[in-house]
């Protein structure tokens, strides 16, 4: 059983199996009319299972060649595969897979390297499978492609300027105040050209935890310098993010940095996620390194008004002796508004007065 067949023996083995299968179901047709289901146990089953996966393994040359015994360890551990929600989507991936390859064979033909920007999104779809049927018997509900956000790591280019010193810089500081505390990364893996020289989560060396303390500079595979690109990646978000690095020895010459502690020296180039470590303070948002970026609260009060005035409409004064009658569909102090209209006299300039403040919902209640 431990033996490995030659294609001869496959062969025959694969002819036997028949045989003897067709015989069995000649046999049992008339009691039951239904072939015998497939069981590892069965050696006749068995037999032929290995048989024809073996020759398939000869033909394209696939290895290793399995004995009898070893096919029956196999085929013991196969959880059966049905016709799942997740085989469904996985189909309507290949789908858009089809039409993407269709996009870049269109380009090719026109003699350009690239699709044009924007074809991709405009013939790929995303695809809903509804658990009830549309109006029309649709169980599957396509849509447009939603834009990239700027702010994402995933959808943008995953290329991040940081500016700091990396001779004094260990890895332990970048891990915790850049790549946990600004970009957000949960369980990292860092890699220099490469290399491995830091891991977190299930399963991870801890060869690598010495390699906290050392700078920058002093890391293995040649360490970080000034144009070093440092591959960052977090499996558990799916995540990955290049850190291009560029040197500055000298804080102390721009007034900003004086005062700033060694730890906040640095800089992060473009938008980026804030996330904060859990049990701990993260290091402030950056616009420029550690500077913290503060509201804007000087923006106009006409401004402010304006950003709020999807929903509501406010009402002024003009003139206090011609003011408008007021709607009483519309005015939300209702007896204000009633009693105008009841004296049928226009509002005075005390009620326009209070009207300047009031906030009103448009449309009869």
């Amino acid at each position: 059983a431990t033996d490995v067949w030659s294609k001869k023996d496959c062969t025959t083995e694969l002819i036997g199996c028949i045989a003897e299968a067709y015989q069995t179901y000649q046999s049992t047709q008339g009691a039951s009319g239904v072939a015998p289901a497939f069981d590892k146990d069965d050696d006749m089953a068995m037999r032929f299972v290995t048989a024809a996966a073996n020759l398939r393994q000869y033909v394209f040359k696939i290895d290793p060649i399995q004995s009898l015994y070893s096919a029956k360890g196999i085929a013991g551990n196969i959880i059966p595969a049905i016709a799942t929600t997740n085989a469904i989507v996985a189909g309507l991936q290949i789908l858009q897979a089809f039409h993407i390859l269709r996009v870049q064979l269109e380009a090719k033909e026109k003699g350009a390297k690239e699709a044009e920007e924007g074809r991709y999104k405009s013939c790929c779809r995303t695809q809903y499978c509804l658990r009830n049927p549309t109006r029309k018997g649709y169980l599957l509900q396509p849509s447009a492609l939603a834009d990239p956000n700027p702010k994402c790591f995933v959808c943008r280019s995953a290329t991040v300027d940081l500016t700091l010193d990396t001779k004094s810089w260990t890895m332990e500081q970048l891990l915790r105040i850049v790549v946990k505390g600004q970009l957000g990364f949960a369980e990292p893996t860092i890699l220099i050209n490469g290399d491995l020289v830091y891991e977190e989560g299930d399963g991870a060396e801890e060869d690598y935890v010495c390699n906290l303390p050392k700078t920058l500079d002093g890391l293995p595979a040649g360490g970080i310098h000034g144009g070093t690109v440092v591959r960052v990646e977090d499996f558990t978000q799916d995540l990955e993010v290049d850190l291009a690095f560029v040197q500055k020895d000298d804080w102390n010459a721009d007034e900003a940095w004086k005062d700033k502690d060694a730890e906040q020296r640095y800089i992060v180039g473009g938008d980026k996620p804030v996330a904060a470590a859990p049990g701990a303070t993260p290091a402030p948002a950056a616009d420029k390194g550690g500077e913290e970026k503060k509201e804007d609260d000087s923006k106009p009060a006409a401004a402010a008004a304006e950003e709020d005035s999807d929903d509501d409409i406010i009402i002024e004064e003009e003139d206090p002796t011609s003011a408008p009658p007021l709607n009483n569909g519309a005015i939300s102090n209702k007896r204000t508004a009633e009693e105008a209209m009841a004296g049928g006299e226009e509002v005075g300039a005390g009620v326009a007065k209070k009207a300047k403040t009031d906030v009103v919902a448009v449309g009869a209640e």
